[in-house]
């Protein structure tokens, strides 16, 4: 130890101790330190032995160690206090501790905390941003209580308007109260969906399907969904497809999910006779879509907000209802997976959202031939014969009812087994449930394709029913997926797709 006038009996004393330890006299200065510690107070030792720290730092430190030394003086037994200082380029923070030493002295001790103080701040941090998300989760249950009950107001209050005057009631005011009743089912079902895709994308169990696909139909398809509402609303809705020659992997009807949700966002904050642009254009082989309208904008202290789950624009644009408040928080998440960003600007004369895809493919304008909506041969334009594989009855008449309407012969069975026993009738779409009793949906698929391959005979269109989607990949038996509860006008859409995927199969086989 480097010292002025300390016992040698005290060396190893001081030596023991995991801190640093300095002598100072009533006076402040420093009179003896560690030889192993090379610096004392972010200083040198042998700089500032025989001197003051009230001379060398900083006057906020210095006053803290005046401030000790005088109440030490003073007759105070102890004092603590934390004092910061930089070591080789570091910041630190030390804890000191002033005691009395043989009457004419002080022994300051000097205590490494640096490490304790930042997992301290971890801690703190993470104990807050669990309060957060626990708080999050709360109001996200409190709201999804909230835009679930609001519908069902309908779904249960209207039935009982119609069953108690159903006599004397016309149809026309029948139609009429059955109307909220189907919009409550659907906005209900699209609220399921919405969880299950938020659900399903946090706990990494969201699998997006790239395939080469034709920017033309991604158009197409929001062009067909938006324009209806915007005409609706007497908004004008300009969309420039100057990409639509080109072709780039992705989920197509995921893509279009979130251009969907972007435009009808856009389209319901506008007033009448305002305009709404979409854009699609390309730079450095990524996917340029734009979406504008010149709304009321979004305050800025809610732009923070706008991808938080149920966080509705509508609330802070004049109150528009633009659906389950879970629109953007999914299309954020989808276009994440794709590698992609979206982000957006907004101020009181607009928003503006703009959406980088990376896989642009090809610039070739004839590089690939359209599918789907752009070039699918209707489902409809030839008779057709359907075998229902349904165990529930009400679903089974459903889409009995549904596709006889439409002109569609039926053929209804309960069972697998049943269904099997048809599979050399002239049939040219299967629709079984995946969980049939028995033999269950996958396995009657896998056993239509046998029993007509051994045959040498090309099977029917075999669309899997269940209340999820189907992994097509994962059971490659089935040609689509029906999701429960039913949208019949993606039926025929899902069964148009698999018809067009079937292609010469189907041709060949006399279908």
């Amino acid at each position: 130890m480097q010292s002025q006038g300390i016992p040698a009996d005290y060396e190893s004393l001081f030596r023991a101790v995991p801190d640093k330890v300095m002598i100072f006299d009533l006076d402040g200065h420093l009179l003896a330190y560690r030889e192993t510690d090379k610096t004392v107070l972010g200083i040198p030792g042998e700089e500032l032995l025989g001197r003051s720290p009230f001379d060398v730092l900083q006057s906020s430190s210095a006053r803290q160690f005046k401030r000790a030394f005088g109440r030490i003086r003073d007759g105070s037994p102890s004092e603590r206090f934390d004092f910061e200082t930089s070591v080789d380029g570091q910041h630190r923070v030390f804890a000191i501790f002033v005691r009395p030493y043989e009457n004419d002295r002080f022994v300051v001790f000097a205590r490494d905390i640096t490490e304790r103080i930042r997992m301290s701040r971890e801690l703190q941090e993470a104990r807050r941003e669990a309060e957060e998300s626990s708080a999050m989760k709360s109001r996200f249950m409190a709201n999804v209580s909230h835009e679930i009950r609001t519908p069902l107001n309908s779904i249960l209050g209207y039935p009982n308007v119609i069953l108690e005057s159903i006599d004397e009631m016309p149809r026309s005011e029948i139609a009429a109260n059955l109307r909220p009743i189907l919009r409550s089912g659907q906005y209900l079902l699209r609220m399921l969906s919405d969880l299950i895709d938020i659900s399903r994308s946090e706990s990494r169990d969201w699998k997006i399907e790239r395939r080469p696909i034709s920017v033309a139909d991604i158009v197409q398809q929001c062009a067909e969904i938006l324009r209806p509402l915007s005409r609706s609303r007497s908004v004008n809705l300009q969309i420039s497809d100057e990409a639509s020659h080109l072709e780039m992997l992705a989920d197509r009807d995921r893509i279009a999910q979130v251009v969907i949700n972007l435009g009808s966002n856009a389209i319901k904050a506008s007033r009448p006779d305002q305009t709404v642009q979409i854009t699609f254009g390309a730079s450095n082989r990524a996917l340029l879509i734009q979406v504008k309208d010149n709304g009321p904008g979004i305050p800025p202290e809610y732009q923070k907000k706008v991808f938080e789950p149920l966080f509705q624009l509508g609330n802070y644009r004049e109150k528009v209802n633009t659906g389950t408040g879970l629109g953007l928080t999914i299309a954020k998440r989808i276009i994440e997976l794709h590698d992609g960003s979206l982000n957006f600007e907004s101020d009181e004369n607009g928003t503006h959202f703009h959406v980088a895809l990376p896989g642009i493919q090809s610039d070739d304008r004839q590089s690939i031939p359209k599918t789907g909506l752009t070039a699918r041969r209707k489902f409809l334009d030839w008779p057709r014969r359907v075998l229902i594989a349904e165990d529930d009855h009400f679903s089974r008449i459903l889409l009995k009812r549904f596709l006889e309407h439409n002109d569609v012969e039926t053929i209804c069975v309960e069972t697998g087994e049943q269904a099997v026993a048809h599979a050399f009738e002239d049939l040219d779409v299967v629709l079984t449930d995946m969980h049939l009793p028995g033999i269950n949906g996958h396995e009657v698929a896998t056993t239509l394709h046998w029993l007509h391959s051994l045959k040498g005979l090309t099977a029917p269109v075999i669309a899997g029913i269940s209340g999820d989607e189907i992994d097509l990949e994962e059971f490659p038996s089935f040609d689509a997926s029906i999701p429960k509860p039913f949208e019949f006008g993606k039926i025929f859409a899902r069964l148009e797709t698999a018809w067009d995927n079937a292609g010469d199969r189907a041709l060949g086989s006399g279908i």
